[in-house]
């Protein structure tokens, strides 16, 4: 077999993390001698791939915070992210970041790498791979959008539900950047099966799956499955078929109950990129999140939901 076939098909590794090790002087290695990845393995041989990272990112800097780690083995870290993080620094944001805090617990050199992505004010479940391979291989898996990579959100909107704790749905409607506005996208009726791009003008392939929990005075406690991951998804979709976020100031709400949108990532569930075995990783409900929703549902309606939210995760 070529060393190129394994390293992809046996190993995970991605393109362009398999070219970055023919830039190595060691990155690949047989038998302890530097080959290309033309060379024909055969049994016996032993093969090296430097994975290690020789930077750390750039503009990252550490950043010495606590982290609510779920779940941590060699090559994942699941983070419960709090609301107000930033995830990645950007120009106006340095410093306290999920970022900069991962780069101060992790060994140096390291490069952030984050499979899956909050927005700043959305808390919850952040998986961030600790080597290439690893983020190789999970993002090779969301790209799939077969099921097999699983997150759960709960999320608070007002608007024309029906009355029925039981209501369930999907939404499937491209999304695209709303045109002069470089942060907030929109929905359009999807024209045609090809995924497409935020940038075209008919937008990119987007499903999220609902179930409704709660519904009182028009307000609703929704658990939501995002089978796709486009930016702002979750609160874009809502937000085209008329339900307003809460506490979402770009695509619902302000509210006096929650400083922020009312949107937490529950859970994530996948195949270990390494062994296959299931990772599931939950972030319990935030206390300003448990406060809104007992302020709209009252202590009945939080402990149904408590007890909705458990039976979905089992």
């Amino acid at each position: 077999m070529l060393l190129r076939t394994f390293a992809r098909s046996k190993v995970g590794m991605g393109r362009m993390a398999l070219s970055s090790l023919k830039a190595k002087k060691t990155g690949i290695t047989v038998n302890g001698v530097e080959v290309t990845v033309r060379y024909i393995l055969r049994a016996g041989d032993i093969v090296r791939l430097e994975i290690e990272d020789l930077h750390s990112s750039a503009g990252v800097e550490p950043f010495d915070a606590p982290l609510d780690i779920i779940y941590e083995d060699s090559a994942l870290l699941c983070i419960n992210k709090p609301p107000f993080l930033a995830v990645h620094p950007v120009k106006k944001l340095r410093g306290d970041t999920l970022a900069a805090r991962v780069t101060a617990y992790l060994p140096s050199p390291y490069v952030f790498r984050c499979a899956t992505r909050l927005d700043r004010d959305t808390s919850g479940v952040v998986v961030i791979s600790k080597n290439r391979v690893a983020a190789s291989k999970i993002s090779g898996l969301l790209a799939l959008h077969d099921g097999r990579f699983k997150k759960k959100y709960i999320l608070i909107v007002r608007g024309a539900f029906p009355e029925n704790s039981e209501i369930r749905g999907e939404i499937s409607l491209n999304i695209r950047r709303v045109p002069g506005n470089p942060i907030k996208r929109e929905t359009i009726e999807k024209k045609s099966d090809i995924a497409g791009s935020e940038n075209d003008p008919e937008g990119c392939f987007a499903l999220t799956k609902y179930r409704v929990l709660v519904s009182v005075n028009g307000y609703h406690l929704v658990l939501v499955n995002p089978v796709t991951g486009r930016t702002h998804q979750i609160r874009a979709h809502f937000a085209g078929i008329g339900l307003l976020p809460l506490g979402d100031a770009l695509y619902g709400e302000e509210s006096r109950l929650i400083g922020r949108q009312a949107l937490h990532c529950l859970s994530v569930s996948f195949p270990h990129p390494e062994t296959g075995d299931d990772v599931v990783a939950v972030a319990p409900v935030p206390e300003d999140f448990r406060v809104c929703a007992e302020a709209l549902f009252g202590a009945e309606y939080v402990k149904y939901f408590s007890a909705a939210l458990n039976a979905e995760l089992n």
